[in-house]
């Protein structure tokens, strides 16, 4: 099964980290209206690997913690149903 961008893990991992979006973007390098647009899937497929690799790096996870196969997943990468 291909892996997808699910970029809403952003917006989840940004909120256990107690993090504000102006907060993350200062920490990544990536504007607070791009982490909007991304968290809100509004740029989340087309979200350029310098900006996914950033975003991963200020919150502490790999790349492909960003990226599910098929299916939406929770924070902890168990499968919601």
């Amino acid at each position: 099964m291909p892996k997808i961008p699910d970029m809403r893990q952003i917006q989840a991992l940004r909120e256990e980290q107690n993090l504000s979006r102006a907060m993350l973007a200062a920490k990544s390098g990536v504007s607070e209206r791009v982490i909007h647009l991304i968290e809100t899937e509004t740029e989340a497929r087309t979200a350029q690997a310098r900006t996914r690799n950033a975003l991963a790096k200020a919150l502490g996870v790999k790349v492909s913690d960003l990226f599910v196969s098929g299916q939406a997943m929770s924070v902890r990468g168990k499968a919601r149903r």
